[in-house]
């Protein structure tokens, strides 16, 4: 059952990768889902963060904002406070910039995936699709493995061209925690 928890942490709401054989092109799609998917697997929410679309940690930031708006308890607030690695104040989240929101959050995701204990992760990237000049679908396999419990799945990471090079968006289940109308692609 641990796995299982574990897994849905990994390919549910984050992304993960190993290098690949061939050496990606620096920049390229492949290349940062690379960065991406190895920062998730070395569980490193500042190189993870670095990677992702501006736009969508924006958009995620004020989802989770919106949510965060209904915690009234004191005792809830210092639990959010912990998950957040004690960044900022309960009442000063709001204020952080999008990116730093984004990596104190992904802190609190990956410290709560540490404490699971000693889990494996593996990845590798598969393949990519392009879909047009400005977006590609980068397609990859996690294994997680805990014990003597593998579990292995095919998933998808995309990369939107944006000023600053090719950045990844957020998966789905990062998206649905921002709530109806937070995040769009």
């Amino acid at each position: 059952m641990r796995i299982r928890v574990v897994a849905g942490l990994v390919l549910g709401l984050t992304l993960g990768a190993a290098p690949l054989k061939a050496q990606a092109a620096a920049g390229s799609p492949r290349a940062v889902a690379e960065r991406v998917l190895g920062a998730l697997a070395s569980r490193n929410a500042a190189a993870f963060g670095r990677d992702m679309h501006p736009e969508a940690m924006a958009a995620f930031k004020s989802g989770v904002v919106r949510g965060l708006a209904q915690v009234t308890a004191a005792e809830d607030k210092a639990e959010v406070e912990k998950f957040f690695q004690g960044d900022e104040k309960f009442d000063r989240l709001s204020a952080m910039p999008p990116d730093r929101f984004f990596t104190a959050y992904m802190g609190g995701v990956f410290q709560r995936m540490r404490e699971e204990g000693n889990v494996r992760v593996n990845y590798a990237v598969l393949g990519e699709v392009p879909e047009g000049n400005s977006q590609v679908h980068v397609v990859y396999r996690g294994r997680i493995t805990a014990g003597d419990q593998t579990l292995s799945d095919v998933d998808i990471l995309t990369l939107r061209r944006s000023p600053g090079g090719w950045k990844a968006l957020l998966s789905g289940e990062l998206r649905a925690l921002a709530g109806p109308g937070g995040i769009t692609e």
